[in-house]
């Protein structure tokens, strides 16, 4: 696992080709946030413009409850990860984000203690980032994106990338 620090050079870096697919996702976002109010459906196309722009196919987003020592499943795209579950802290790429207190990379979903993806989905995820979601200087959930691709490797860009995505979810 690496726990990742924000890079000043990464922030400071020359425009791409990417940039334009990244607008037109936050702009979607932005549309999104204005016009739903139920709180699945909101996190769920938060979660689907996230995996679209990290060129992943699954992920998760879950809610903390601290004081239980849990965490539950809010929503979960193209994993069979057990949506609407409740799970303790002490596991899961969530658990570890809540210890670290700040956004965890894994290389390969097998480094993962506890996680509880079973079968051919496990076997198919490879690197792993997980985000936690904040509000009031506490952490209130976690936005998880997995890769089947066994040579991805995720970046402080894409930390920062699903930050973004984090506070809308928070917001949420």
């Amino acid at each position: 696992m690496r726990i990742v620090a924000m890079a000043l050079a990464e922030r400071t870096r020359p425009p791409s080709e990417d940039d334009g697919a990244r607008f037109a996702a936050l702009a979607a976002l932005a549309t999104d946030l204005a016009g739903q109010f139920a709180l699945e459906p909101l996190l769920e196309r938060i979660l689907r413009h996230t995996m679209q722009l990290l060129d992943c196919d699954s992920g998760s987003i879950c809610t903390v409850d601290e004081l239980a020592g849990t965490y539950r499943k809010e929503v979960d795209l193209g994993v069979g990860c057990l949506s609407g579950q409740t799970f303790p802290l002490d596991e899961g790429v969530t658990g570890e984000v809540v210890r670290a207190r700040r956004p965890v990379i894994f290389d390969e979903y097998a480094e993962v203690r506890g996680g509880h993806i079973a079968g051919a989905d496990r076997a198919s995820l490879h690197g792993v980032i997980g985000v936690p979601i904040r509000w009031g200087g506490s952490v209130i959930g976690s936005c998880v994106v997995f890769s089947r691709d066994p040579g991805r490797r995720f970046t402080e860009a894409d930390v920062t990338l699903v930050e973004l995505f984090a506070t809308h979810a928070a917001i949420a």
